[in-house]
């Protein structure tokens, strides 16, 4: 590369300045932007540096704009100022050879990398801001600068980059040998990472996130590798004893193995440059010889691993370690081809001969930016271009939808403000007001609640984002990808009382108030009988006695169990009195007992029912209570639910109407008084004590629909057969799996007929956040369905996109403790530690954890720090 531009990172909108670097005239201007004109720029010349040095390499400080080094033929390094207010500083070295690379960092660090020579370092790191003070004091031309760090010893060093907020970390490339990384706190020589490797050129690191750096194979090879100093070879000091999981990709994570066309030439080109963009996270700039100038960019995607742990496991479980992060190129495309190029004959002179990204983006598009030199020295600017977002929403509030052609809606094409959140689309879409009126079909509407801190909006989303009519609706679209958003910075995770106050849904609530109630059975072994556990399990799965097909992680024996699923059953629903309700025939009155039970309905004690019918009455539930009360035959107790504080005129009237009532007979003034209040009434409750007013069977109260699902389960349970039982469970259950209906986890449970349930959940509602949390309680504890595995790693990769780090965390270690098998076995691998301290004299980690039971041979090679 004969000439090139670097531009200031200190530069600002009002101030924008570049560097032109001329090798072969061995000069350097700094520029001044004056316009923009399309792809091209007019410049002026502030100031000039001639008469340098013949050099091969150079640097321009980010601390100080007046700063430049350049590293000569004779491996000496020279410091000139761009403003001529010092006179150049030289700094010798003992053995002549040539200089490869120079590199400052952001203090006052300079590095410098060397040909090879023998018995002697060739990777230096000068502290200059004590040799320039000293320069300016003599003024001397030739300064005895110590390097305050001497590296490499006898291993000639390609390139050289510091990593931008690191001030002290350092990546060199080791000529034919490897890419290693420096931490210059250390007092040793030696390196913390070492990546094997011939590609170590170009060096350059990703600011957006460091963790990734790129480097380049040496000339006549064009392969590009990018590489993550989170992924350590095993043989690195930093990975010795530090007890964390090591990706076992020890080479680099992503190769480009051919990142440009050689089509059209004789001999294939050389890779000039490698630039990372400051202000896109994977934007990476390839410039070739042959002025191909080319955009890559990657993104990370995950996968989960997982191996099956040995024999001895009483049941082959899954044991499931933590995603590992992988690249791919997710866009590349050519700014420009090369000159040679059959459709863009163009002179070698009008050839791309340099680049740099600049630090601003466009006014217009909010796009980076990227400034190139053409080899006739004319200078040009290109806005980085790519596939556009599905969705995009400007500071202004104009949202772009891509489509064949996208549109752009402005803020007036429809907007309104409902509880506090604004609403854009068609107006045909209607508003969010209108949309929160009720959840009308359960297979179009879920309704749920948004807000800050405590403060929540209650806005009914459709399930996707075209409306009923299927017309698209933006704004229901916009509102509904922002709730999990908000209600997992409100604390939506494992506490199901939290959670029923974050989203009001009354079917989300009932579905974590029967969780909440399971995990009250299930604590300290309170479902576990006879060796088998019925943790979480649901009405459906224990009326048919059911435990799923994983049935060995059930089972709390190596042996295995002696007794049946039904005699298990019976011994668990001991001590639950029966009450004189229930049908007197049945064949499983345990089973009935059981499954009230679960369902927080088993309150044939008289003291426990007028304890829970207070405290609905308290609750303002008057007519919930009535109801109860009447389930068990109470009608004294219902009519004191309904004249207790806070009672309507209405609640009254139905009061009078229960003690006048004979289940034997109705009068013609009470039933025509029913039929007039029914047609006005909402309440479930109160149209299905209306229902028993009027004379009518508890089998008309069920198919009147009118009771949520806890209530119609209950009734079903203390008054139908056998048969008859078996049959409605059965059809119910079928009907909450087949619309995703979440209330219905109390009759499948959190067991296999869950997932799916969830699954069409999802798909109604997209909601996946829910799906995920309700199914940590048991999944892979009790159920191995790769499903969940896909679902959860999604949604830690959501929080990771919301920047919620410490809510994915607390998500990490509490679904890593639910996930403990009842013999301590851990089926979720928890998170691999991502630093470690170690001993800067045996170089292992300080760390007191289990080592392996194999002694060391020696104490040298003890792999934990010994004190």
């Amino acid at each position: 590369m004969e000439t090139a531009i670097r531009w200031s990172p200190g530069s600002t909108d009002s101030k924008q300045r570049f560097l032109i670097v001329d090798v072969v005239g061995k000069s350097l201007k700094l520029c001044n932007v004056i316009e923009y004109k399309n792809r091209s720029l007019d410049w002026e010349e502030i100031s000039r540096s001639n008469k340098l040095p013949a050099f091969r390499a150079f640097d321009w400080s980010p601390a100080n704009e007046d700063l430049v080094a350049v590293g000569q033929w004779s491996g000496e390094t020279t410091l000139f100022s761009l403003n001529n207010r010092l006179q150049p500083l030289s700094i010798p070295i003992r053995s002549q050879r040539q200089c490869n690379a120079v590199a400052f960092n952001k203090t006052s660090l300079l590095a410098t990398g060397l040909e090879r020579v023998r018995n002697d370092f060739c990777l230096n790191v000068f502290d200059i801001q004590h040799g320039l003070n000293s320069h300016s004091q003599s003024g001397s031309g030739k300064q005895g600068v110590e390097p305050i760090r001497k590296l490499a010893t006898s291993e000639g060093i390609t390139s050289i980059k510091f990593f931008p907020s690191q001030q002290d970390l350092l990546v060199a490339g080791v000529k034919g040998t490897c890419v290693r990384l420096y931490d210059l706190r250390e007092n040793i020589g030696n390196h913390i990472l070492q990546y094997p490797t011939t590609c170590v050129h170009n060096l350059a690191v990703d600011p957006t996130d460091e963790n990734y750096f790129v480097s380049a194979g040496p000339p006549r090879e064009t392969a590009v590798h990018v590489w993550d100093r989170r992924s350590a070879p095993s043989n690195t000091a930093a990975s010795l004893g530090s007890g964390t999981a090591v990706n076992p990709q020890d080479g680099p994570v992503l190769e480009l193995k051919s990142p440009f066309s050689d089509s059209g030439r004789s001999n294939p080109a050389n890779l000039w440059s490698l630039r990372y963009c400051s202000t896109e996270s994977g934007c990476l700039g390839v410039l070739t010889s042959s002025g191909q100038f080319r955009i890559i960019r990657t993104k990370q995607g995950f996968c989960s691993q997982h191996h099956v742990s040995g024999a001895d496991d009483h049941a082959a479980s899954e044991i499931f370690s933590p995603a590992i992060p992988q690249l791919y190129v997710s866009h590349e495309y050519d700014v420009e081809p090369p000159f040679s190029h059959s459709q863009h004959h163009r002179g070698e002179l009008s050839q791309i001969v340099s680049f740099d990204f600049t630090n601003l983006h466009t006014s217009l598009t909010g796009r980076p930016c990227a400034i190139f030199l053409r080899g006739s020295q004319e200078v040009g600017t290109y806005e980085l271009q790519g596939r556009p977002p599905a969705l995009a929403v400007s500071v202004r509030n104009e949202v772009a939808v891509t489509d064949t052609h996208p549109d752009v809606m402005p803020p007036d094409y429809h907007q309104g403000m409902v509880n506090g959140m604004t609403i854009m689309g068609p107006d045909h879409a209607g508003t969010a007001q209108e949309q929160s009126e009720g959840r009308e079909d359960d297979s179009n509407h879920h309704v749920v609640r948004h807000g800050e801190d405590d403060q929540y909006s209650q806005t009914a989303m459709p399930a996707s984002s075209t409306d009923v009519q299927g017309k698209f609706s933006l704004g229901r679209r916009m509102v509904l990808n922002d709730i999990p958003r908000r209600r997992c910075a409100a604390g939506y995770l494992f506490d199901c009382n939290l959670n029923m106050k974050i989203d009001s849904d009354s079917f989300t609530q009932a579905m974590w108030a029967w969780i909440r109630n399971a995990k009250k059975l299930a604590r300290e072994g309170g479902m576990c009988s006879e060796k088998l556990d019925f943790s979480y399990l649901g009405i459906y799965d224990l009326w048919i006695e059911r435990l799923g097909q994983d049935i060995e992680t059930r089972t709390l024996s190596k042996t295995g169990v002696q007794c049946t699923v039904s005699d298990a059953i019976k011994k668990l629903a001991e001590g639950i009195p029966l009450g004189e309700s229930s049908p007197q025939d049945t064949s499983k009155p345990k089973h009935r007992q059981l499954c009230l039970h679960t369902c927080s309905l088993a309150l044939y004690d008289e003291e426990k029912l007028v304890a829970r019918v207070n405290q609905l009455s308290r609750g303002g539930n008057l007519t919930e209570g009535a109801f109860l009360a009447l389930l068990y035959g109470n009608k004294k107790l219902a009519f004191d639910a309904l004249c207790a504080d806070g009672h309507t005129e209405a609640h009254r009237t139905l009061s009078v109407m229960i003690m006048s009532g004979n289940s034997g007979h109705v009068e013609k003034w009470l039933h025509t008084a029913v039929e007039g209040m029914m047609k006005d009434e909402t309440d479930p409750f109160y149209r299905s004590i209306l229902s028993i007013v009027d004379g009518k069977g508890w089998e008309d109260v069920l198919e009147e629909g009118n009771l949520p699902l806890r209530y119609n389960v209950g009734v079903a349970l203390m008054k139908m057969n056998d048969k008859e039982l078996t049959n409605f469970i059965i059809n119910q259950t079928e009907i909450a799996v087949a619309k995703g209906l979440q209330e219905g986890v109390l009759l499948t449970g959190l067991g296999e007929k869950a997932m799916d349930l969830f699954q069409n959940y999802m798909n109604r509602t997209e909601d996946l956040q829910t799906a995920v949390l309700a199914m940590s309680h048991t999944a892979p504890l009790y159920l191995r369905d790769p499903r969940f595995l896909a679902w959860r790693e999604e949604y830690r990769l959501l929080m990771n996109s919301w920047k919620m780090f410490r809510e994915r965390v607390t998500f990490d270690v509490q679904s890593t403790k639910m996930a403990i098998t009842w013999d301590g076995t851990k089926l979720l691998q928890p998170m691999p530690r991502q630093f470690t301290l170690r001993c800067n004299n045996c170089d292992q980690a300080l760390h007191r954890d289990k080592l392996p039971s194999n002694p060391p041979t020696s104490a040298g090679n003890s792999r934990t720090h010994a004190g």
